[in-house]
Parts: C-alpha cells; structure tokens; sequence
C-alpha cells in the first residue's frame, strides 16, 4: 500500500508567525519513491525566500500563503504520479511510457521554473495562469491512463529501456530547462514543451 492512507502527507510549511515545517517532516509522498530531495530543495527555496522578505520588513501573512499553495501543489503533483498506479510497474511497456512522460513533465516544467527562481514567485504564476490549467488537465488525463494501465505504448513492445537521448522532445525539454535569458524565453519553453506534451499526451490516450 503506497499513496493511501497515512503514509503520504502534506503540512501547512509557513506560518505568518515565523515557524517553519521543513524536510520529511513538511511533507511525504512515497516509502519507496518519495523524491525527498525535491520536496527538501523546494520547501528549503520558500523559506529562504519567506527569511529574505521578513528581513527587508515585507509582510508574510500574504507570502506565506503563497508558499503553502505552491508546495501544497508540488507535493500532489507528485503523489498523482504513483497513486494507485504500482499494479502496473510490473508490465514493461506501461513502465517504459511512464518513465518518458513522467520525466518530460518533470524537466520541461518542475526544473525549468525552479531552475530560474519562478516556482513560488506569484506574479509569475499568475502570468502563466492558462498554460498551468492546460497542464494540470492534461496530466490528469495521462496520469488517468496509467492508473488503468492501459496507455498506448510511446516504446516498442517488450522494451523496459527508456534510451533518453533518442528521444528528439524529451531530450528538448531537458535541455530547454537549462538557464534562460529573461521570463519570456521561460515561457516561449514552457509553451513549446506543452505543445509537445499534448501530443504526446494524445498519443499515450490513443487518439494522435
């Protein structure tokens, strides 16, 4: 049993009253594969910022709520991709597509904002508004796909080997997360990475 009941949890990180919650304590996903360091490197980001603020007389009551949200969100973000989905780590074709979707969302989308100091920043969140809704309803779906273990296979049949750098789109988004000049190529990447990720989406649902 992973992902259910106690065992995957999230706190409420930042208090406006200066205390924190951070590491394993702030939040778990999974016994197995909890990306711990993830949830350390992010938690650890908002609070520094939150420290930062407070220092130069900035308000926290807003700030912190911001951080709560985007944590809150990371840590379900995460714990989508393993809920009720272990039954099927076993098959290698649904495993081998998992792995390319899982990681293409992960550089082209988690690294390139965190890469670039926007994974908590509000006013950039706000500006990305649509393309975020686009991305949660489309993970959604593939992620949907998964859970009933029957994606079309993105790898030929029997192939457990996820070969990276063959992959012309998944080795775009893990280079595109490399530093950008300015927001505007953070967005034209982020756009570019979601085009490629609903057609490939499309693809594992069937209907590309």
């Amino acid at each position: 049993p992973h992902v259910i009941g106690t065992e995957a949890f999230v706190t409420r990180s930042f208090q406006p009253n200066r205390t924190a919650t951070v590491g394993s304590a702030a939040a778990f996903v999974d016994v197995l594969y909890s990306p711990g360091v993830d949830l350390i490197a992010l938690g650890n980001t908002l609070l520094t910022g939150l420290i930062a603020r407070d220092r130069i007389g900035g308000r926290l009551p807003g700030a912190c709520a911001i951080a709560n949200r985007v944590f809150e969100g990371f840590v379900e973000g995460l714990a989508e991709i393993y809920r009720g989905q272990y039954r099927h780590f076993g098959t290698p074709e649904v495993i081998a597509t998992k792995a390319v979707w899982d990681s293409a969302l992960y550089f082209g989308f988690n690294t390139l904002l965190f890469r670039h100091g926007l994974s908590g920043d509000a006013r950039f969140l706000a500006r990305i508004q649509p393309e975020l809704l686009t991305l949660r309803a489309l993970q959604a779906r593939v992620q949907g796909r998964f859970r009933r273990g029957d994606p079309a296979p993105l790898l030929p049949a029997g192939n457990a080997t996820v070969e990276w750098g063959h992959i012309d789109w998944l080795m775009s988004a893990y280079y595109g997360a490399e530093e950008q000049t300015d927001e505007a190529g953070v967005i034209h990447q982020l756009r570019s990475m979601l085009s490629s990720l609903e057609r490939v989406g499309r693809q594992i649902e069937g209907v590309a």
